[in-house]
């Protein structure tokens, strides 16, 4: 995998979220905390979904094109990845055009230029109504978990209804898994 060496969601857990975020065959899944591509790879192996990796990093996005075309090339994939470079709040993901988005949120916002408000923003947009929502972040009240509830009921009333809330530990660390769906009205 390219990128080893880089901070990123183990493969494992991409792949342990995508049971909750129910991921069916023909969806389009977005991870908008991209980084090296490990959720969108893992939906794509998964089931024949089109999965969407965008990141703001230049070098964590040509790692996950790296590891899409290793990946097709020796035929690991049921569905298809699509590398975007940028942020997914300026564009490169048509509005209401995914099914479901899936993120690893940074734990202790170890990139403090993550606004969990404003990815819900984001991803009111870019979500069909009905679509889902699995956000899985630091646990505790300062957690990143702990905001996207808070952003999902307080600065997007009627948006978003939280269909589960699940504490759990990542690789040691005290964690939370939050699924939300998107209503019709945005």
């Amino acid at each position: 995998v390219a990128g080893r060496e880089r901070p990123h969601t183990r493969p494992a857990r991409a792949a342990a979220l995508l049971r909750p975020a129910a991921v069916r065959d023909g969806e389009v899944l977005l991870d908008p905390c991209g980084g090296i591509g490990v959720i969108a790879l893992e939906a794509a192996g998964y089931a024949a979904v089109h999965a969407l990796t965008i990141d703001v990093d230049g070098d964590a996005s040509a790692c996950a094109a790296a590891n899409a075309r290793r990946a097709a090339a020796a035929g690991l994939l049921r569905g298809a990845v699509s590398v975007v470079h940028g942020d997914a709040a300026a564009g490169g993901v048509a509005p209401a055009s995914v099914d479901v988005a899936v993120a690893d949120l940074p734990f202790g916002l170890a990139h403090a230029r993550l606004d969990v408000a404003q990815l819900l923003v984001t991803l009111a947009r870019l979500l069909r109504p009905g679509g889902r929502a699995l956000l899985l972040g630091g646990g505790g009240p300062s957690g990143s978990a702990a905001a996207a509830r808070k952003a999902a009921r307080k600065r997007q009333p009627g948006v978003w209804a939280e269909r589960a809330c699940v504490e759990c530990r990542c690789g040691g660390i005290d964690a939370v898994a939050v699924v939300l769906e998107r209503s019709g009205s945005v």
